[in-house]
């Protein structure tokens, strides 16, 4: 590939069109830290606010839709969290490290064990070599009956789903489990240190149905529920044979929810991971200038025509 390539490689042979274009994504590649620290502030905000105005006015209507509110900012600090892996988060490397982690830690993962699969991922996209090619998962074997994709839905929705993918990579498909585990022992020792300490507090200062109610239930439902979509809309239901339909772009007022800060524009983050997120709209727009991106790039309106997708196309791998 030439002006698509994940690298912006010179090239002396590169029409003057393809110079302009480089120099136009070069710039997306700027980073602004405060941008993040503001967003990170904000979505822990609400989330204390909404465990405030849920606890002052609890019944199962406004608990529902705090689960639902709360599950979907796991996501987003999940995909913060991701923007650390791509050293995209801070300029400061050891800000960024420091920061990932602990937006990583409340997910029950490390950014550190995270990273060695993502970049792997990237790196082998749709091939067997890719650490999330789970072919194993019944969750992700495609194309599924429209009954098959309901039960699939309501199974993550209700936390069956996070429950089988982890008693699967423990216990029987080890090997994703290992990948996040090759990290330093110090790291593992402050992450569980983490844990122990908020328990302790929440026993101490009895919060910790708090963390049962506002912790526990939402990453196991609706978190993993919302996580099943965007996993769907970015890699899946799609033929998978060339780095245009590998991934895709998915566009509409869900992805707030499901795949909030941007990373519902995957397809133009796989050609230019080192973008960060609240660019990924303007890389999308330049790319589209390309002729080839424009007339080969999968973009799709909304998560229900992602589901209507995986009904027809199974997963299919570079190979």
């Amino acid at each position: 590939m030439q002006v698509l390539s994940r690298t912006l490689a010179t090239n002396n042979n590169r029409t003057e069109r393809e110079i302009r274009q480089d120099a136009g994504i070069r710039e997306l590649y700027e980073l602004s830290s405060f941008q993040n620290i503001a967003f990170i502030a904000l979505e822990w905000l609400s989330i204390i606010l909404v465990v405030y105005i849920t606890q002052r006015f609890f019944n199962i209507f406004s608990y529902f839709l705090a689960v639902v509110w709360i599950g979907s900012r796991w996501q987003a600090l999940g995909v913060l969290m991701h923007e650390a892996v791509h050293y995209r988060l801070f300029k400061n490397r050891k800000l960024n490290e420091i920061v990932g982690e602990f937006l990583a830690w409340p997910l029950v993962l490390t950014m550190k064990g995270y990273r060695n699969s993502h970049l792997a991922h990237h790196q082998n996209l749709n091939t067997a070599e890719d650490p999330d090619y789970n072919q194993w998962d019944k969750y992700y074997q495609f194309p599924k009956s429209k009954t098959q994709m309901l039960m699939a839905l309501i199974e993550n929705a209700l936390g069956i789903g996070l429950i089988y993918d982890l008693t699967q990579t423990a216990f029987k498909h080890t090997e994703q489990f290992e990948v996040h585990n090759r990290i330093p022992l110090t790291l593992r020792l402050s992450q569980l240190a983490f844990y122990a300490l908020i328990i302790s507090l929440s026993i101490a200062f009895s919060f910790w149905q708090l963390l049962l109610l506002y912790w526990f239930v939402p990453l196991l439902t609706a978190t993993k529920f919302f996580d099943y979509l965007r996993a769907m809309a970015e890699h899946y239901g799609m033929e998978s044979s060339n780095d245009f339909n590998s991934s895709r772009n998915t566009f509409g007022w869900e992805c707030f929810l499901i795949a909030p800060y941007n990373i519902c524009i995957h397809l133009a983050h796989h050609l230019h991971p080192g973008v960060p997120w609240y660019n990924l709209h303007k890389l999308h727009a330049v790319l589209m200038k390309d002729p080839e991106y424009r007339e080969k790039s999968l973009n799709t309106q909304g998560y229900l025509r992602v589901l209507e997708d995986c009904t027809k196309y199974p997963k299919s791998s570079m190979l």
